[in-house]
């Protein structure tokens, strides 16, 4: 009986916790409040959400990060093997699973209030956009969903300015767009309500100096475009 009463309160705590009313502690000190972050989420009409998407493509075509005074770099998913955190997650969906670079595993939570999966990327990028895979039968797991993008100076802050979704032969996954100057170490989805997130894979482009092999491999493309 006491052991009973025990194991319900533990349960209890980590609902609680799991679900937002306390502070989620991430790596690199940050940490973040569920409920808090959902009442600064921005609701935007569609004629506005239209005009910052042709603002963000407009300033995509002439953008390009500085970095250190050379502008040799590449777009890369910084997110591939970084630890993960979420609410919860099922048996099959661990949080591992959303960075591993393997489209045939997912990550998923449980159908709970406030669903979040948090990704640290160990250090701070200039982030440029998400790239969010997901399995065709999960396609109503994506919806309403918000991403913010934790800056070490500035703190926790709304990204996601366009949302496209594109279609392959492999595979389904959405754009989140974020303003050129997104800077962050972590990255958060949070779905409003009840509900649950599954993603195949997360992928967090950030402009990363270019190495050797990168160039070599354009140097490469370059030719092979000019025959």
């Amino acid at each position: 009986m006491f052991l009973n009463y025990r194991l319900v309160l533990l349960v209890f705590f980590l609902e609680t916790s799991i679900n937002g009313t306390g502070i989620i502690r991430l790596e690199n000190n940050a940490s973040f409040n569920v409920e808090e972050l959902l009442s600064r989420i921005k609701e935007e009409d569609r004629a506005t959400l239209k005009r910052k998407q042709i603002e963000l493509a407009m300033k995509s075509l002439w953008f390009r990060p500085n970095k250190g005074g050379s502008r040799l770099g590449i777009w890369r998913n910084v997110a591939e093997h970084r630890p993960v955190t979420m609410s919860s997650h099922t048996r099959r969906g661990l949080p591992r699973h959303a960075t591993d670079g393997n489209m045939h595993t997912y990550a998923m939570t449980h159908y709970r209030s406030n669903s979040w999966i948090a990704v640290s990327l160990g250090e701070t990028y200039h982030i440029g956009w998400l790239s969010l895979f997901y399995l065709k039968p999960f396609a109503k797991l994506i919806r309403g969903f918000t991403v913010f993008i934790h800056d070490p100076k500035t703190g926790w802050e709304q990204c996601g300015l366009s949302r496209n979704l594109y279609f392959s032969s492999k595979s389904r996954y959405i754009i989140v767009d974020c303003s050129p100057e997104t800077y962050g170490d972590h990255v958060l989805i949070i779905k409003k309500g009840r509900g649950a997130l599954g993603f195949r894979e997360i992928h967090v482009r950030a402009w990363v100096d270019s190495t050797p092999q990168d160039r070599i491999r354009r140097e490469k493309k370059i030719k092979k475009d000019k025959r």
